[in-house]
């Protein structure tokens, strides 16, 4: 008895999911990295760092933080690779609390209640924004009791107010590492290619991903898309 004729089909999927839900599409865009929205008893000193998580420096030259303060950032501004970026209310008194001098100085008051930040590039697109909201599901201690929002990673997207948490400093870290600051590990997929043994000619196939979660940490996978479209090749078996 002769078996019917079938194909073997190999997908290969080097890079077939982008984490949009918890991981940041990477990129040479600075980031919001941490917000003292309420210090204790003094609004003056209130802050917002940037962060340059790039491979190389950033010209900020005519970027400018919009909606909750305003600011334009002058000719002639540079984040270095790596580096933070201070920008506050009161500049005479930020040096005066933290011992060093903020970059620039807005104009305007971040709100206790939440409001939207937005940082945009000198053609006025959208680099990074973040929407925080004491109570939805943001850290409440940041409100008022002496710690700064931070981001517990760049890598992490600051939209998610899961990825951000009070920090374990009175005042904050501006202009350094966030005190809540990890590495997050990266889930691994398996496998990068997935085979039919025989399949009949003209029958559907059903196409599946295995994705192997090897971190510590729980990761949420709502919101994941498909970044680029399936390659896959047919391979006709031999005959027996």
């Amino acid at each position: 008895m002769r078996r019917r004729r079938g194909m073997k089909i190999s997908w290969i999927c080097p890079l077939l999911w982008v984490l949009l839900g918890w991981f940041r599409v990477s990129g040479a865009d600075p980031i919001i990295n941490e917000i003292m929205y309420n210090p204790i008893g003094d609004d003056e000193a209130e802050f917002i760092e940037l962060y340059n998580p790039g491979p190389g420096g950033i010209s900020l030259e005519g970027y400018r933080l919009t909606r909750g303060v305003e600011m334009v950032f002058p000719a002639g501004t540079l984040l270095d690779s790596g580096g933070y970026l201070v920008i506050t209310k009161d500049t005479a008194r930020f040096r005066e609390i933290y011992g060093f001098a903020a970059g620039f100085k807005w104009s305007g008051t971040l709100s206790n209640t939440g409001e939207a930040i937005v940082l945009l590039n000198a053609a006025s697109s959208k680099v990074d924004s973040v929407y925080y909201r004491p109570g939805s599901g943001w850290p409440s201690a940041a409100n008022g009791s002496g710690p700064s929002l931070e981001l517990k990673s760049p890598e992490l997207d600051n939209l998610q107010p899961e990825n951000w948490g009070a920090g374990l400093d009175a005042g904050g870290t501006p202009g350094s590492l966030n005190s809540l600051s990890r590495p997050v590990p990266s889930p691994l997929f398996m496998p990068s290619s997935i085979e039919f043994g025989s399949v009949p000619i003209g029958q559907p196939v059903i196409r599946e991903l295995i994705i192997l979660n090897q971190g510590l940490a729980d990761y949420i996978i709502t919101g994941w898309e498909q970044s680029r479209p399936v390659i896959f090749s047919v391979t006709p078996s031999p005959p027996f």
